[in-house]
């Protein structure tokens, strides 16, 4: 039991002890310190914003490119560019549907 109570007065001294040593910082210095933080907090909040801004605009111009590539794509035809080079026709069982319908479609305009 008396060692216990040692053991406690011990602790105490260093608590005080250590108190001492770290002076508490004055009203002033934690309103700054605040005030940093708000600060921070503040461009975090506008560096994110930045951030989303700049995926929006990068978003925005993946889908505009990918629509300007799907319009250039109907446009023209992998047959079209065959039959340029003097190569000649794939059979139709390698074509994929849209290039079967665009060379349907180019038939039936020349037939008319």
């Amino acid at each position: 039991m008396i060692e216990a109570q040692i053991e406690k007065e011990r602790e105490q001294k260093r608590r005080l002890r250590n108190k001492q040593q770290i002076p508490s910082m004055t009203e002033e210095q934690i309103e700054r310190l605040r005030a940093l933080r708000r600060e921070q907090r503040a461009q975090r909040s506008e560096e994110e914003k930045q951030r989303e801004k700049e995926c929006r605009r990068v978003r925005y111009m993946e889908r505009k490119m990918s629509e300007k590539y799907l319009k250039k794509a109907l446009q023209c035809s992998p047959v079209d560019q065959l039959v340029d080079h003097g190569a000649q026709e794939e059979p139709i069982e390698h074509m994929n549907v849209s290039q079967r319908r665009l060379r349907d479609k180019q038939e039936r305009e020349s037939r008319d």
